[in-house]
């Protein structure tokens, strides 16, 4: 694989994971006196404020990577698998435990006085994006690694390609000189 369809790849699988971050995460309700009353849908930038930044992180890394030399590139991208693989252990041990205390602002100004003397059975509903949304960032963060591992070999092109692409030089006519060609140019 070449330098330009790995960090291609890498690109997407980052965009495509800040896609899905922006997706419908968690729904909450609580009961009512008769039902359930919605008190929201919430993305999971809102819900867990520091995938975004990590996200975007690894996003400015691997562009970072696209138009580094060696020592720079593999900087970026393993800050950029680093970032990925934090990201997703921050946020799936917060998923699997339904902790929404982020969205404890949003949840007061939407229920008033509830919130501060307790809101009785709240239900928290996970969505399947959190679930896409890790298992594209395992795949960025694999990616990448898999990425560090060939880069050897982009070097190696880098430096054959580089000859490869060089124009040859052009031979002198025979019996030319510089003297010869200003005699010709005057005339």
């Amino acid at each position: 694989m070449n330098k330009s369809k790995t960090l291609a790849l890498a690109l997407a699988l980052q965009l495509l994971s800040l896609l899905l971050l922006t997706q419908e995460w968690v729904a909450v309700s609580m009961a009512g006196e008769n039902d359930s009353v919605s008190l929201g849908n919430f993305d999971g930038a809102t819900t867990y404020p520091v995938a975004m930044p990590l996200s975007l992180f690894a996003l400015a890394a691997i562009v970072v990577s696209a138009i580094s030399q060696r020592f720079t590139r593999i900087s970026a991208m393993s800050l950029a698998a680093i970032s990925n693989v934090s990201a997703m252990a921050i946020i799936l041990s917060q998923v699997t435990t339904k902790s929404i205390s982020a969205l404890d602002p949003q949840l007061d100004r939407l229920t008033g006085i509830a919130n501060t003397h307790g809101i009785k059975d709240v239900t928290v509903s996970i969505a399947t994006a959190p679930w896409m949304w890790s298992a594209t960032v395992a795949v960025a963060a694999i990616w990448l690694g898999f990425g560090l591992v060939w880069q050897k070999k982009w070097q190696r092109q880098e430096k054959t390609d580089r000859y490869a692409t060089a124009k040859p030089l052009k031979k002198k006519a025979a019996g030319t000189s510089t003297i010869e060609i200003w005699d010709s140019q005057r005339d």
